[in-house]
C-alpha cells in the first residue's frame, strides 16, 4: 500500500515558515512474545481447536498461543498476563473447596495432579477481585480475507457460589474488544453453598460472528469477562474449554478510487491546521500523523480508527505503531486544527480515504 503524505516541521516559534526535510533512520525490533502469542488461522473451512490439556498440572501453566489474561477495565490484550496463578480438580488431592484461593486457574476434571482434562477459568474471591477477562487473539494467515467466523465452546463449573456471576462475550478488531456477542453469555443464579462441582457440568455455545472483514495477515480478538454480581466473595469456580473457530473467506474489498488531497496552514509553535479536499472514499476519510518519516504500520483493512485531533493520544494510535489518527469522517472537503504538537518536532500527515467496509486508498507519494 503506498501512501499520500505530506510532511512538516513545526517552529520554534509561534510563526509560520517555509518546509524543511529532515531523514530518520528507523529501527524496529519484535520480541518473541509477539510472535508467538496469536492462534493462526491457517485454512479457511478447516476448524483450529483448543481444549487446554497441553497446560498439563502447573498452577503456573503458560497458556496456549493467543490467549491472554486480564484484570483491567477495558480488558485489553495488549497488556495481559500469559500464565495461570492457581491449579485445581474436583476430586482427589488438591480439589477445590469452600475456602479456595482466588486466581486464574488451570481447572482439572479430576485429581489436579493426574488429570489431563483441563480448562481455563476464573475463581473469584475477597481479594481477587472481577470483573477479571480471557483474551484471545487470531491471526488470519489463510492468504484471503476472512468474512464470517463461527466459533463453540464450553462453559464448565467445577465450583457452586453463593453469588451470582455472569460470562459475557465480546469481539473486535482492537486488543480491548468490544462488540458484544449475546449467543456468548451465560448468567449462574446464586447457589446456596460454594460446594464443589464433580464432575464438572458444562454448557454449549455456538457463535457466528458475521460481517467481518479480515484481511489476510490481520488479527481479531475474543473476550470471555467474568464478572460477580455485587462483589466479588463466594465465587463460582468456572473455566472455558473445547474451543474451536472456523473462518469462511470473503472476496477482498474494493478501495476507493480517488484520494483526497491534503495541505496545511496556520503553523504555530504547538499546532497547525490541515486543509482537505475529498476523494471519494464513501466510507470517509482518514489522517494518520507521525513524527517519524514512515508510517508503520499502515491502517488495516476491515478496521475501523478512533481519532482524536490532539497528536499522540494512545486511543488514536495505529496498530500499536507511530502515527496517531487525528481525522476520521465522512464530511465533505474542509479543515481541521491538529494540537499537542511539539515545538522543533517533524511531522507527516497521510490521508486515507476508504470504502464504507474500511477498505483505505492509498495511492502514490
Amino acid at each position: 500500500m503506498n501512501k499520500l503524505y505530506l510532511f512538516l516541521k513545526i517552529a520554534r516559534s509561534g510563526k509560520n515558515f517555509g518546509l524543511r526535510y529532515i531523514c530518520f533512520v528507523l529501527f524496529f525490533s519484535v520480541s518473541v512474545d509477539s510472535l508467538r502469542a496469536q492462534l493462526n488461522i491457517p485454512t479457511a473451512g478447516v476448524p483450529v481447536t483448543q481444549n487446554f490439556d497441553g497446560m498439563l498440572t502447573s498452577a503456573t501453566a503458560a497458556l496456549p498461543a493467543g490467549f491472554k489474561l486480564s484484570s483491567i477495565t477495558p480488558a485489553d490484550w495488549a497488556t495481559g498476563t500469559l500464565t495461570c496463578t492457581q491449579a485445581a480438580g474436583n476430586s482427589g488431592v488438591g480439589t477445590l473447596t469452600t475456602t479456595s484461593t482466588g486466581g486464574y486457574y488451570n481447572f482439572a476434571n479430576g485429581p489436579t495432579a493426574s488429570t489431563t482434562d483441563r480448562s481455563l477459568g476464573i475463581l473469584n474471591s475477597g481479594t481477587f477481585f472481577s470483573p477479571r477477562s480471557i483474551l484471545l487473539k487470531v491471526t488470519n494467515t489463510t492468504g484471503n480475507p476472512i468474512g464470517k467466523l463461527d466459533i463453540s465452546f464450553d462453559y464448565e463449573q467445577y465450583r457452586l457460589g453463593k453469588r451470582q456471576y455472569d460470562w459475557t462475550f465480546f469481539h473486535g478488531n482492537t486488543t480491548t474488544p468490544s462488540t458484544a456477542a449475546v449467543a456468548g453469555n451465560q448468567s449462574y443464579a446464586a447457589d446456596i453453598t460454594n460446594t464443589v462441582v464433580s464432575p464438572s457440568s458444562n454448557i454449549a455455545k455456538v457463535i457466528s460472528l458475521t460481517g467481518l472483514y479480515i484481511p489476510a495477515g490481520g488479527d481479531y480478538y475474543l473476550r470471555w469477562t467474568f464478572t460477580g454480581l455485587g462483589g466479588s466473595t463466594n465465587g463460582k469456580a468456572i473455566g472455558i474449554d473445547n474451543f474451536s473457530i472456523t473462518a469462511t473467506a470473503t472476496a477482498p474489498c474494493t478501495p476507493p478510487a480517488i484520494q483526497a488531497t491534503i495541505t496545511s496552514s496556520n503553523i504555530l509553535t504547538t499546532q497547525l491546521d490541515i486543509n482537505y479536499t475529498r476523494g471519494n472514499g464513501g466510507g470517509g476519510l482518514m489522517i494518520v500523523a507521525t513524527n517519524n518519516v514512515a508510517l508503520a504500520p499502515l491502517p488495516s483493512d476491515g478496521t475501523t480508527y478512533i481519532s482524536n485531533s490532539s497528536f499522540g493520544t494512545p486511543a488514536s494510535q495505529v496498530g500499536g505503531g507511530n502515527g496517531y489518527v487525528v481525522y476520521n469522517s465522512n464530511n465533505a472537503s474542509g479543515s481541521f486544527t491538529v494540537t499537542g504538537l511539539t515545538p522543533g518536532g517533524t511531522y507527516r500527515f497521510y490521508a486515507f480515504e476508504y470504502s464504507p467496509s474500511q477498505c483505505y486508498l492509498a495511492n502514490g507519494y
